[in-house]
Order: C-alpha cells, then structure tokens, then sequence
C-alpha cells in the first residue's frame, strides 16, 4: 500500500541474477500507482496524405490582419503582454491559447495565428487565438533584469514559472471584455508541453477541454542533456556538482537553478511525466 501497489502498477523491466545457493533471482521493477488508458494511432500513407491537399491559394491573405496588444497582471502584479487575433470582435467562440515555447516570443507565431483563422473562415466558423510572452523570458512581459542583454533574457528562467503564466492566461480567457469562449484549445510546442501536463491534472484543468502538443518533450531530464550534447544538470544537481551558467539554444541559462526547479517541481524524470498524464483527463493529440 505505501508504494502504490493497492491500485495500479505496470511492469517497466526484468532481470535476472545469480542468488544464494545457485538459484536465480529475479528483480522486477514496477512504476506504482499509475494506470494508463487507450490510444488511438493512425499512419497515412502518401497517397492518402496527397489526396489531403488543397490547392494553393495565393490571395488568402490578401486582407489586412490586425493584431489587438493586451496586458493582464498575476497574483504579484507582474505584466503578461498578449497578441488577440479574432474572426471578429466582440464574439462568443472557440479559443486557441498559445503559450510561448523555450526562448520564442509570441510574434514568432503569426504564420500559425494566420493559417488558423483562415482555416475558420473558409468554414464560416468564429475563433478566436491568444498568445502571450512569458515572465523573465523573451518579450514585453515583466522581467526582473530590465534591460537584459540579447541573449541574457532567460538568466532568472524558472520553467515552474510557466505553469504560473499559463494559469493567469486562462484566467483572462475566461474574464475579459473582448470574447466569451464557447470551449478553449490549448496548443503547445516544445517545453511549454511540461506546464500543460501540469495544469490539466490539477484544479484548472477544467478550464481546458482540448490539447494540442506539438513536438512536446516529455521529460526534462533526457531532453535537456540531449539539447547539451551529454551534460546532465539535473544529475549534476542531485550529487551536489554545480554546472553554472551556459548557452542553451541561442540563450544564456542558470543550469543549477534550472535543475532545482525542475527536481522540486516534478518536472525532471519521465516517472514524473507518465504520473502526471495518468491523471490527465482530457483528450489530447501529441504531434511528434
């Protein structure tokens, strides 16, 4: 019952050893108190993904698309600037809620902003997309360096800080003075997939109905060293070695920080990552 076993437990790996008195031992490991539910997987193939296509339409795009600035505060009054592109405005419709991938600012997503609400159109369907730039990282949001440095903009980077400005976000979509939300879409890419899993398995998961990961990373732990070329800071960490500060794609990054965060969060290890999508009750398309 301490471990988990009264519930649920899956099988990970088993190995066997020489014991005592020439008998084999054999060790089990189990992952305790997670249970884990279907999956529907589907591959095209080329020709079912050419008959797919639609024929380019250059003048898509030919009228103009305005973006609406808007600022919210959280619960410590620091600023979250958002871009709010709407089929039209004010509306009761779906939204799409974009939070901002690791070192990536909200305009990089235009293209996607764009492609989205043509897509809407062209069914005659409303919508509405929200994005936003994170706190401490890349942007027009609060930072606590005022003026960073090109590339020092994610020194105080906490990746629980996130799962913060996703949640004051949501808040927002749900009280604001432009649109009322028929349901909320969440897409995410990158590291920003980590404070999805977050927030959809505690309270405010019901504030979501849907999720979109695109090319999400599962754990921080793997995807981390791989981004390093090897270096493991949360193992570093955990041994008391200090990694310090370095470059992390394309910015400046306190490794030992980051690594506290991510162990006292339960955002380091692949367990941490199959626990929290065990309690996950939404649907959700991965896109890997």
């Amino acid at each position: 019952e301490q471990f988990g076993l009264d519930r649920h437990g899956l099988v990970r790996h088993l190995k066997t050893e020489p014991g005592e008195h020439g008998r084999q031992k054999l060790q089990v490991g189990i992952e305790a108190g997670i249970q884990h539910s279907g999956f529907k997987y589907r591959q095209f193939t080329q020709t079912e993904w050419d008959r797919q296509k639609r024929p380019l339409q250059t003048n898509s795009f030919a009228e103009r698309v305005d973006s609406l600035s808007v600022r919210f505060t959280n619960e410590n009054k620091q600023e979250i600037a958002a871009l709010l592109n709407a089929s039209s405005l004010p509306v009761t419709a779906p939204v799409i809620l974009i939070p901002p991938a690791f070192g990536k600012k909200k305009e990089a997503l235009s293209p996607l902003v764009l492609t989205l609400l043509q897509n809407f159109k062209r069914k005659g369907k409303d919508l509405v997309v929200l994005r936003y730039d994170g706190i401490n990282r890349p942007g027009e949001s609060y930072s606590d360096n005022r003026k960073p440095e090109r590339g020092s903009e994610m020194l105080n980077y906490r990746l629980s800080q996130g799962l913060s400005d996703l949640r004051t976000t949501l808040d927002y979509v749900h009280d604001n003075p432009f649109f009322t939300p028929q349901e909320v879409i969440l897409i995410t890419f990158s590291m920003s997939s980590i404070d999805a899993r977050k927030l959809l398995m505690d309270g405010q998961g019901h504030l979501v109905d849907y999720w979109i990961s695109c090319m999400g990373i599962p754990s921080a732990k793997t995807s981390i060293g791989n981004i390093l070329g090897g270096i493991d800071i949360i193992g570093n960490y955990k041994m008391g070695v200090q990694t310090g500060t370095g470059g992390m794609l394309g910015y400046l990054v306190d490794f030992d920080t980051l690594a506290q965060d991510l162990i006292e969060n339960k955002y380091a290890y692949l367990t941490d990552s199959r626990n929290d999508m065990s309690k996950v009750p939404h649907p959700v398309l991965w896109i890997y």
